[in-house]
């Protein structure tokens, strides 16, 4: 399962600790904020490495990429430290119906 994970509670910084978590077959869940996972979820043949941690600019740029080219994609990859764990084709009608709106997504430090 995969399973995006967009806050509206900021961290101590302000900042939306966005993620993904990624339940494997066997029922281990991992987290795109644990030390030495690197989730990287491919599209349209390009990579989307998901940055462990939001609040600095390479990882802020990382993660709206990633969720500006999710939301327009009809299937994709996901590889946990380079290996592929799974796919999933949720098809392009259904991408765009039940992502339409990922604007706090692409949000990264909290304003009131």
């Amino acid at each position: 399962m995969f399973n995006l994970n967009c806050t509206g509670n900021p961290d101590e910084q302000n900042i939306l600790q966005h993620g993904v978590l990624v339940t494997l077959p066997n029922g281990t869940m991992l987290d795109s904020h644990d030390d030495g996972t690197e989730i990287t979820v491919v599209m349209d043949n390009s990579q989307y490495p998901l940055p462990s941690s939001l609040g600095w600019r390479n990882g802020d740029n990382a993660w709206v990429s990633f969720i500006d080219a999710l939301g327009q994609s009809s299937n994709f990859d996901v590889y946990i430290n380079n290996n592929k764990v799974g796919s999933f084709s949720p098809g392009l009608e259904n991408t765009q119906k039940e992502l339409s709106d990922l604007s706090e997504c692409r949000t990264t430090h909290y304003s009131d």
